[in-house]
């Protein structure tokens, strides 16, 4: 204990377990400056937030080991592994919440919680993108070539919002498509064609052009955060905290989301069972909870009394709100999916393995039929999708 500034009783002495500090007094007056967060806060903060990244890792690690997978094509597997390195990223950044207000912390919060986060809607969106350029054009072939029925009727039944919906969302697919074809080193987008009539079915997209339009997309954000970084009035400090690169940084990181939530609305179409949108929504919807509760706790603490371990801990809890749902969403579930099917296939491996040769046989034939009928049922969906019916029951029969 130390004698008070104001000449009665005594106060706490400074040590990081009394974290409110008494700089100087004047006429009678107390100055307070913000407080440090306690050892014991970190070291447990640190600990959780190890243990998330580590397993974050890992799952992108596996991705990359397991890309091949036929599971894991149909997510696309390095754009979905950096989607994972990116909130793996946002995850560990969530500490700097727990450093000491200094110069540094200050100054690279900012850059590296919106510049992954941005990152992370942005891949969403490029991913919808893809795989709905691939699709379309096949779905648009199959619509007009097979002589089935559209998937939306002339009775127009849909809203005015939906066909707006449908319009922003043709207009998006339109724009980052051209936004690709800027890239030199990828060349124009290349159509497989049917025969010699010359329509195109299939147009590819690889993973160069998709990492190009992401960049585009990202080069405003990332623009913003260079200058927070290199000039000073914009730099956050732990006396000067701009707000007005604060909120546009902030719409900056929302306006992927809302273009991955657009991107992926399409009812109707062939990619639907690609689609994140429910996954996005959900995990936007989880976040905007966290921090209905995190933002008014933050707001209703005392003004002249600082209390770092409270504050760090709801700041946190808003970073985390966002992250880990969708890393749980969009990557840990395809995670725990792709073991457990080749958990199983394994499983039916080492069966075979044991059972006698006459059985093996009749179990391999029995297998056959059975991809056979496997094959025309997916062919059959397929053509369903695309508007084909009466392919679609002739493929039907087939089984």
């Amino acid at each position: 204990m130390m004698p008070s500034l104001r000449g009665g009783g005594t106060s706490p002495s400074l040590d990081e377990y009394h974290p409110i500090r008494i700089l100087s007094a004047a006429d009678g007056q107390m100055i307070v400056a913000e407080g440090t967060t306690s050892l014991s806060f970190r070291i447990c903060v640190g600990i959780i937030l190890s243990l998330l990244t580590c397993v974050q890792l890992l799952v992108a690690v596996y991705f990359i080991r397991n890309r091949t997978n036929s599971l894991l094509l149909l997510s696309q597997p390095i754009p979905l592994t950096l989607t994972v390195f990116a909130s793996s990223v946002a995850t560990l950044s969530a500490y700097l919440f727990a450093f000491p207000e200094n110069d540094i912390a200050c100054a690279s919060r900012q850059p590296i919680i919106f510049t992954s986060l941005s990152l992370i809607g942005t891949l969403l969106s490029t991913r919808a993108w893809r795989i709905g350029s691939i699709l379309a054009p096949a779905a648009d072939f199959a619509s007009s070539a097979g002589g089935g029925e559209k998937l939306h009727g002339g009775n127009n039944n849909s809203s005015r919002s939906k066909l707006t919906i449908e319009r922003a969302h043709t207009v998006a697919m339109n724009i980052l498509t051209r936004l690709s074809t800027l890239s030199i080193a990828c060349g124009k987008s290349r159509r497989i064609t049917l025969g010699g009539g010359g329509k195109g079915i299939r147009r590819q997209i690889d993973t160069t052009q998709l990492l190009f339009v992401t960049v585009i997309l990202m080069m405003p954000q990332l623009t913003l955060q260079v200058l927070n970084v290199a000039v000073p009035i914009m730099r956050a400090t732990s006396t000067n905290r701009p707000i007005v690169p604060f909120v546009i940084g902030l719409v900056l990181t929302a306006l992927p989301f809302l273009l991955a939530l657009l991107l992926n609305t399409s009812e109707g179409s062939s990619w639907q069972i690609f689609q994140e949108y429910d996954m996005i929504k959900s995990s936007v919807l989880i976040a905007l909870t966290v921090l209905v509760v995190t933002i008014p706790s933050m707001l209703m603490l005392p003004a002249e009394v600082e209390v770092p371990n409270l504050t760090a801990f709801l700041q946190t809890a808003s970073l985390l709100g966002l992250a880990l749902p969708l890393f749980y969403q969009i990557a840990f579930i395809k995670f725990i999916s792709i073991r457990t099917k080749s958990f199983d296939n394994s499983k039916d491996v080492l069966s075979r393995k044991k059972s006698s040769d006459s059985a093996s046989s009749q179990m391999n034939d029995d297998a056959v039929k059975i991809s056979a009928a496997e094959e025309a049922m997916t062919m059959a969906k397929m053509l369903g999708h695309m508007g084909s019916l009466d392919a679609s029951v002739d493929a039907f029969h087939k089984t």
